[in-house]
């Protein structure tokens, strides 16, 4: 089976030197929420701690791997801005070099300055502010996406998903040994 056997061996191309990886991780498939339980965190929190007790249960793992998608319901503008923070502040340049996209997403910020709107969103929570801003239906970051960064992770890549209405995939990382002390406490207690 080796690499065709993920997930994510469907929505981008990982060369050899990724394998590594792959072997020492676990490949956190698409998840959903439902409707009456999304917007309340124990249902997130809950998930959260289920895969953190499996990987301290089995500490032979140490990446949890796997596409974080941004909806085709935001505009290209919005998801261009979340690509190119990303890309400054939560990207694995080292890693990127072992993982291509079969649909490589194009991102357009050539109407604006982005550098002068960008420069007063310097944190996830004043992108968050400002894509509530752009956006007409004021849709947010996604929150399994901001969930994640809390936990350090990188992304290494982007796709466009046409089987799964053309939404942004970014490849996640997250590394075990870079989760922030505080978050392994706040979703470990009472292990």
């Amino acid at each position: 089976m080796g690499r065709r056997g993920f997930y994510l061996s469907e929505l981008f191309k990982i060369k050899e030197p990724f394998y590594p990886i792959l072997r020492r991780g676990i490949e956190l498939g698409r998840s959903w929420i439902r409707k009456e339980y999304q917007q309340k965190p124990l249902p997130l929190f809950l998930l959260w701690k289920g895969i953190l007790k499996y990987l301290l249960d089995n500490p032979h793992y140490r990446y949890m791997f796997g596409p974080v998608s941004i909806s085709n319901n935001f505009s290209k503008f919005s998801k261009s801005l979340i690509v190119d923070y990303i890309t400054k502040n939560h990207f694995d340049y080292e890693l990127a070099h072992y993982v291509k996209p079969k649909n490589k997403f194009k991102a357009d910020l050539s109407a604006i300055d982005k550098d002068l709107l960008i420069e007063s969103s310097d944190s996830l929570k004043d992108l968050d502010s400002l894509i509530s801003d752009i956006e007409n239906s004021h849709i947010k970051i996604p929150v399994l996406l901001r969930q994640y960064m809390n936990l350090n992770a990188k992304i290494i890549c982007f796709n466009i998903d046409p089987k799964f209405s053309d939404c942004l995939d970014g490849f996640l990382v997250v590394d075990m040994q870079n989760i922030p002390p505080e978050m392994l406490e706040k979703i470990g207690k009472n292990f």
